[in-house]
């Protein structure tokens, strides 16, 4: 390696240059550079893993049992200390989706989740962003982000019996009675959503 002083040909046993023989097992200086990279590598890993454990526990999503009316649904998320569900990527729209597909007790209902349309475009009513991310990796290319011509300001995950990807965004009237998903979503705040919520509970929405 460029600019290491090791010799190629070292016979076994023979001490590196500069560095003396260490006599009865002893710890050389080359033992304490490889122990504290060690510990270094370990302090390391341990970051990682508490940025894993938080990224975990972000995802955590509660499925209500009780079909109700969008504005009922927000209300039940915030008591539990969440919002509606709002999928800001693909990735976690689809691992959502898994989870419904794949339980008997959840798949085959619809659900609704934060989006709403005050008018213009449609938005995520905690987070105040644009729902533009696909619902899911399998959404083939071209489809519109949110599908059906049934109006409605009120978004929701539309169970899709005869289609390989099953669920996709729909807006619906907000009447509707659907089951819905939380997300952990942290304390309210003065976020870009704050007009569209606040029409929502005047009942301009």
């Amino acid at each position: 390696m460029v600019g290491s002083q090791w010799s190629p040909h070292r016979k076994q046993g023979e001490a590196p240059p500069n560095e003396t023989p260490v006599e009865g097992g002893g710890v050389s200086e080359t033992d304490l550079y490889l122990l504290g990279a060690i510990e270094k590598l370990a302090k390391r890993v341990e970051r990682l893993e508490s940025r894993l454990m938080r990224t975990e526990e972000t995802l955590c999503y509660l499925f209500g049992r009780r079909a109700v009316d969008w504005k009922s649904a927000n209300s039940e998320c915030r008591k539990a200390g969440a919002v509606l569900a709002e999928f800001e990527s693909t990735e976690e729209g689809s691992y959502v989706l898994s989870t419904i597909v794949e339980r008997t007790d959840l798949r085959g209902a619809e659900y609704w989740t934060g989006g709403l349309n005050p008018g213009l475009l449609w938005i995520w009513s905690h987070g105040g962003r644009p729902v533009s991310a696909p619902l899911t990796t399998e959404t083939p290319q071209g489809t519109p982000v949110v599908g059906g011509d049934k109006g409605g300001r009120c978004l929701k995950l539309a169970f899709k019996p005869s289609s390989a990807v099953r669920y996709a965004y729909e807006g619906s009237e907000c009447a509707a009675r659907l089951r819905f998903v939380c997300e952990d979503g942290g304390p309210d705040g003065e976020g870009a959503a704050g007009n569209a919520l606040r029409r929502w509970r005047a009942g301009e929405v």
